[in-house]
């Protein structure tokens, strides 16, 4: 413990000097501020990622990065470190060091899984940034944040080399990769750094500082199942091209926003890797069954979400299916939940089909709470033919659930009904209490629209996409108690 208490102390002041000098050269002007900030990340990540290898216990690196954790958050909030260049606070520096406590604290006894997602996060995150810097022309905007194609090749150029250097270093927990076939291991290795620069280019706000580490995790979960032979290695390839031509294909039609169809390719990827092909089947059911049930019936009010009718974009794709995704990854290790999985695709799809069908049709609307008039695509109303086809979109999935589950108790098919349906009305029932309504020149709206517009009831953070997670997640954690 001495001795671990030494290393950390050396580590430390490594980095906080190093973090002094770059501030001096980044207030001075002698560097660009966003290469200091870039050398910073690499210097402060890699440390953290090499460290554990340097210990004996993990347990007062835990207690330090969950001191530093609050430390970074206060000098963050209060401007003492480096902005971004847009004026922006660098909340990206906040949040790193969250999944790197999450890694200390499930991997003690397999430290690799610590390392790997830490330093590819030190130096492809980085990599990409610098080239996308330095020699980029063109940028696309999958989120807030501009990316760039060479900053994308950047990051997968920069994560083999570190697969490949990891794979020659037989260290104590490591897995033994050096003895697979070089030629396998080149192409897996690059599966998932075109994978993990597909996370990267959805970061926005700092945010790629959560996801590629936990991305990376996920993947080195199951590369042995790939390298060893279980997984054909050929199959992989043609469902990558599959999830190109999807996330194509939706782009080009407009069903999808790019942000959106990159989404539901990691998606797609995930759930077909720890659950199997089949389990995409029912959020294939409920993409395709909305998109149809639109197209049929094209929404025309002014009232509803200013999203409704245009092309579902990442942060709708998590709010309907980002419960079912979680749920997915847990199949390996509890096979149970995919009952859940079944529930929350049946929430998702009773809500989709309810709103649909209730603006395209035009029933009448009614708050659900005082079931005074409402206009017609305004979240927190129900109308008959909307609640019928709410009704009518979770007995198709609890169907098509129940089916590929081989489950023949028809109780256990009503359960999934009933909870599919009573998540559509929750989620109304939370629209109508907690969702931000206005009033502008052309009446009542979800979002600020017009001039004049001023807020007569919710919350203005509560948008539907967050109503929808909410619902999604309360009920299908209620479904535990009788599924």
């Amino acid at each position: 413990m001495e001795n671990d208490s030494v290393v950390l102390i050396v580590l430390g002041l490594a980095v906080l000097f190093l973090s002094a000098v770059l501030e001096i050269l980044s207030v001075k002007g002698i560097w660009p501020q966003w290469l200091c900030r870039k050398l910073l990340h690499i210097t402060a990540v890699s440390t953290c990622a090499l460290a554990p290898l340097l210990l004996n216990d993990l347990t007062l690196l835990r207690v330090l990065v969950l001191v530093a954790e609050v430390l970074l958050f206060f000098l963050v909030a209060r401007g003492k470190l480096f902005k971004e260049e847009r004026g922006r606070k660098s909340w990206g520096i906040v949040l790193f060091p969250l999944p790197y406590l999450l890694l200390l604290t499930i991997f003690p006894d397999q430290r690799w899984l610590i390392v790997l997602p830490m330093l590819i996060l030190a130096w492809s995150d980085a990599a990409a940034a610098i080239a996308g810097t330095l020699f980029a022309k063109r940028f696309f905007n999958l989120t807030a944040d501009p990316k760039s194609l060479v900053g994308s090749a950047a990051f997968i150029l920069c994560t083999v080399p570190i697969l490949l250097v990891i794979r020659q270093m037989e260290l104590p927990g490591f897995p033994l990769w050096s003895a697979v076939n070089f030629t396998t291991f080149v192409l897996v290795a690059l599966c998932i750094s075109t994978v993990l620069a597909a996370v990267e280019a959805l970061g926005v706000w700092g945010l790629d500082n959560l996801y590629i580490p936990l991305s990376a995790l996920l993947l080195l979960l199951r590369i042995d199942v790939w390298l060893n032979g279980n997984a054909p290695l050929l199959a992989l390839l043609l469902f990558a091209a599959t999830v190109f031509v999807f996330v194509f294909v939706t782009i080009k039609s407009k069903a999808l926003r790019a942000d959106g169809a990159v989404t539901a390719g990691l998606m797609g990827i995930s759930v077909v890797e720890f659950s199997g092909v089949v389990w995409l089947i029912l959020p294939l059911f409920f993409f395709g069954s909305s998109m149809l049930i639109g197209k049929l019936f094209p929404a025309k009010t002014n009232s509803s979400d200013a999203k409704q009718g245009k092309a579902r974009d990442a942060v709708q794709v998590l709010s309907n299916g980002g419960v079912y995704w979680l749920l997915a990854l847990l199949v390996p290790y509890y096979p149970d939940v995919q009952l859940l999985m079944i529930v929350s695709m049946a929430i998702a799809t009773s809500d989709t089909w309810a709103s649909e069908t209730g603006i395209g049709l035009k029933g009448k609307t009614y708050e659900l709470l005082t079931w005074k008039r409402l206009p017609t695509g305004i979240s927190g109303g129900v109308s008959i033919i909307g609640t019928l086809g709410g009704l009518l979109g979770a007995l198709l999935i609890a169907g098509l659930g129940i089916f590929l589950l081989k489950e023949k108790s028809l109780l256990v098919f009503g359960l999934i009904v009933l909870t599919g349906f009573a998540g559509m009305l929750f989620d109304s029932l939370l629209g109508a209490i907690f969702q931000a309504r206005y009033q502008n020149d052309a009446g009542i709206s979800d979002e600020q629209a017009g001039t004049h517009t001023r807020l007569i009831k919710g919350f203005p953070w509560m948008s539907n996409d967050l109503v929808n997670l909410l619902s999604n997640v309360i009920v299908t954690a209620l479904a535990l108690v009788f599924l």
